[in-house]
Parts: structure tokens; sequence; C-alpha cells
């Protein structure tokens, strides 16, 4: 680590010196203007105005979803605009593919132009408009509708829902995947407030809840996925039992949200003092199964264990709460 001395100029302003090598080979010079943002304890240094990624040019790959993971690592990295050009004009399946996909999983995003020989994307969403606390809170909202529709498709073995909520799964991964590329962008570009943060530990921990609402979101799908497979609707006493268990998970999981939302400690203890309790409504749950068809055993039980990660999962949420707020407890 590169040490400075603090100097006084002036007799009111404090200055302190620049490593010469890391000053050059940023194009730093006299008279170069340099942003600063506090991040805590901390000062981020930064070109000023901080430079952007703004535009993109891709070729066309035979592979189209080859082609739609460098579309959103691209997007993920802050390009703004990205065009998809081709020697020749964009076969219609692949076009088709890649318009659905951009609709789907790329969030505030739009075709701006549509050419035989070419297809290019604008991002159009900025963090004033839907800031990361925003997007996650949205996460969690889609979350817990589909592991409340989940249960109904369980109860009722209801195709129609269980077939929405596997496709409401793609809104929460597009809030999910816009929600990682503000992160990276202000913790390479800066910009921690402008996206609604505070410093660089709140994106690592919003990182962390972003993939553990992801994951309860999959666990909702399993659990719908697994109820196509019932040919009947569980016993009254079955009913009464998965409910509870999901019940409890599910309110582990509002809980947590809830906590990040308030940013509160205590409310984040309480999720974590809760887990304790999720093994013996499983047990119930798995002796109440064993009851059943054999063909129904396993997505019953699958349905079970989706319900205990989604404790879990919520209780790692509480965790990241109780990191971001610790120093609350202490008057720091």
């Amino acid at each position: 680590m590169l040490k400075r001395k603090v100097q006084l100029t002036g007799g009111s302003t404090f200055i302190v010196s620049l490593p010469k090598k890391w000053a050059i080979q940023r194009g730093i010079k006299a008279g170069t203007e340099i942003g600063i943002e506090e991040l805590g304890d901390s000062l981020l240094l930064l070109p000023f105005p901080p430079s952007e990624k703004e535009k993109v040019e891709i070729p066309i790959e035979d592979n189209p979803e080859a082609l739609a993971r460098k579309v959103v690592a691209l997007y993920l990295v802050g390009f703004n605009t990205i065009r998809i050009r081709s020697e020749n004009r964009i076969p219609p399946e692949a076009r088709e593919f890649l318009k659905n996909f951009i609709k789907e999983k790329l969030a505030g995003t739009e075709v701006i132009e549509d050419l035989p020989s070419s297809l290019t994307l604008r991002v159009l969403l900025s963090p004033t408009e839907l800031s990361v606390k925003d997007a996650v809170k949205r996460m969690g909202m889609v979350t817990r509708m589909m592991l409340e529709d989940a249960l109904i498709c369980v109860k009722e073995v209801n195709r129609t829902l269980a077939e929405d909520v596997i496709k409401r799964d793609d809104e929460v991964d597009r809030f999910g995947i816009y929600v990682i590329r503000l992160l990276k962008s202000a913790a390479s570009n800066g910009g921690i407030r402008r996206i609604g943060l505070q410093n660089l530990r709140d994106c690592l921990g919003y990182r962390v809840t972003v993939k553990s609402i992801e994951r309860i979101a999959d666990h909702a799908v399993l659990m719908a996925k697994n109820s196509l497979l019932l040919k009947n609707r569980p016993l009254p006493s079955l009913i009464e039992k998965l409910e509870g268990l999901a019940g409890f998970s599910l309110s582990m999981f509002e809980l947590a949200m809830s906590a990040l939302e308030r940013e509160d400690y205590n409310i984040a203890e309480k999720v974590i003092e809760e887990e304790g309790k999720i093994e013996s409504l499983v047990a119930e749950n798995i002796d109440a199964i064993l009851e059943r068809t054999p063909q129904e055993i396993a997505p019953l039980r699958i349905i079970v264990e989706s319900l205990r990660r989604v404790a879990e999962y919520s209780t790692d949420i509480a965790e990241v709460v109780l990191n971001l707020t610790v120093t609350k407890t202490i008057g720091g």
C-alpha cells in the first residue's frame, strides 16, 4: 500500500499527492479534473465526467443462444447501445429469438432499429427511474406471488396457474439482471449514490440478495412443475401440513424482505432465530407424504424440499441485512 502525507495549503485546504505512475497511466496531468465520491470511510477517484460504455457492435453468430449470452454480458458491463450485424440477412428465426429474449430478460431495453442485416437495441431505463432498492423490492413482490400461487397449484393441481408461475420467473430474472448491471457499473465507474446505495459494501450485500431471491423464485417454479405430476389433489390432511410449512417459509421470506427494505437489524435477527423451526415442519410433511402412492411421493418430496430451501434462502437475506445494519446497533 502506498502512503501519502496530508498537507495543509492556503491555511484551510488539505491536499494529498497522487502516485505519478498511476496518474500517467490514466492520462492525468496538471489541470485534469478528478471526480471524488465519498464511500463511507473511503474516497473513490474517477475521471470527470465519468466515462460510460456507450456503443458496441458485434457480429451475428450461428448459435442464437450463444449470441444472447454475449448480449447479456455486454448489457451487464454497462453498454447502452448494442448493434448486432450480419454480412447478409439475419435469419428470421434468429431475429425472432433475439427479440423475444431481449423483451423477456433485459429490463428497460428496446429494439430501436430492426433492419434486414442488423438489429440494434438500446437501454432506455436509468437508475433515477428504477433504483437498485426499487428493483429488488419488485423482485420480492413477484416472487412472493409466485410462491403463493405455486401452493395453490399443489392444492388444486391447476395446470393453467402452474404455467403462469413458470412464466413469471422471467420477470424475476429480468429485474435481477438489471440490478447486477447497476451494481457492476457503480463498482467500476462510481456513482454508488446514483443507483440508490451508500457504499461498496451495500453493492456486495444486494448482489447476494438478488441471487437468493432468484433461487427462491426458481423453487416456486420447481413447485409448480412438480404439481403437474400429481394426478389427484392431495388429501386434506396433507394439504393442512403443506399449508403449515408453506406459511412458515413464506412468512420467513416476507420478514427478510421487510428487514431489507426497512434496514432493520432486529427484524433480520428474528428471521434467523425462526430458522430452527423448519426441520420439525419438514419432518411432519415427509411422514404424511410417505402415505401417498409411489408415483406421488417423488414430486411431493421435491415440493417440500423447495419450501425448506425458501426458508433457508430467506435466512441468507436476513444475514445480509445484519451485515448491512450492524453498525447502527452500536451507534457507528
